[in-house]
């Protein structure tokens, strides 16, 4: 009885971790599976005034090639006073 249960326990976690991996839809989009990024902010990155870099491009690129479904940007500032740090990344000019 014991090995039975333990061999429904571990066909029911296969069963799941195959749903983590399959594409779902969002909206009108498709994300190629369930595994989602969330947000972190990563201080030194950003250059000055808040503009991404290739250090900025390089981490989420990295993240997205990795197998990442769904990547949520970092923490992003619409107005300099609203930064936490100096080098936070933040989208209040071009």
């Amino acid at each position: 009885m014991v090995i039975y249960l333990e061999f429904q326990i571990g066909k029911e976690r296969d069963r799941q971790m195959n749903r983590l991996f399959s594409e779902i839809a969002i909206g009108n989009g498709k994300v190629k599976n369930r595994i989602v990024m969330p947000p972190m902010v990563c201080f030194g990155y950003t250059g000055a005034e808040g503009m991404i870099t290739e250090k900025n491009i390089g981490h989420y690129e990295a993240r997205a090639k990795g197998g990442v479904g769904l990547i949520i940007v970092e923490a992003t500032c619409v107005n300099p006073s609203g930064r936490l740090a100096d080098l936070q990344l933040g989208l209040w000019s071009d």
